[in-house]
């Protein structure tokens, strides 16, 4: 089994127009930078994207941590590519 230095399991998922999508929810292991660069996963498929932008509590923040609930603005995905479930991950 891998290692994995960040994973986040997505509950919730938003196309906010200007901005892109969004997901939504709680950061179960490790920490997160605005900029880092992540996998979205599921079962079968896996897309490299990027965080540019963490929100928690209606701020914006520059990093969060494990047992945080945060909204992340991913970079170069598509409202059909992410479905609440799905993980992102940073493997060490």
């Amino acid at each position: 089994m891998e290692k994995l230095k960040f994973s986040y399991t997505i509950d919730s998922v938003y196309q906010i127009i200007g901005r892109g999508i969004v997901v939504m929810g709680q950061i179960e292991q490790g920490e997160i930078n605005q900029g880092d660069t992540v996998e979205l996963t599921n079962n079968n498929t896996s897309i490299k994207t990027k965080c540019l932008r963490l929100e928690k509590f209606r701020k914006y923040v520059t990093n969060a941590k494990q047992g945080e609930w945060v909204a992340i603005v991913l970079s170069n995905v598509s409202r059909s590519d992410v479905c609440s479930g799905m993980k992102l991950i940073i493997k060490e």
